[in-house]
């Protein structure tokens, strides 16, 4: 039987952290601190940063494209991934493109919070199965 051989990554939604007085930062700073982390992981030997991206005011990243191009600016060899490809907010052909450093991964559904979320119809709990 062969064996996959298991990849070490790290992923994040652009999470707002706190700063060391405890307040909350602003999105420009979370974003410049995960280009420091990807920078960091490329260095420690990570295989993997996948980005999802969210429209919602407690997460920085919106466009996770955008954010992996400046992580690519920064790291040699660590493979770039979207954590999360919202197939209905997204343009469907572009999403199957990629390349060596990076890879898409299609999602199942949206918050009815987001503001991108197409009307749901008679769909239990607000979700819709995308794939």
């Amino acid at each position: 039987m062969d064996a996959s051989p298991i990849e070490f990554g790290i992923d994040s939604f652009g999470d707002l952290p706190r700063n060391d007085r405890g307040a909350i930062v602003s999105h420009a700073e979370a974003i410049r601190a995960a280009v420091a982390e990807a920078f960091l992981a490329d260095e420690a030997g990570i295989e993997v940063v996948a980005l999802g991206g969210h429209h919602l005011p407690e997460f920085a990243i919106s466009s996770p494209e955008t954010v992996l191009a400046g992580f690519a600016t920064v790291t040699k060899r660590i493979r770039l991934a979207s954590g999360v490809t919202v197939l209905s907010s997204d343009e469907p052909v572009g999403c199957s493109s990629g390349s060596p450093r990076s890879t898409r991964c299609p999602a199942d559904g949206q918050r009815a919070r987001s503001p991108l979320a197409p009307a749901r119809r008679g769909v239990p709990g607000g979700r819709r199965r995308l794939l």
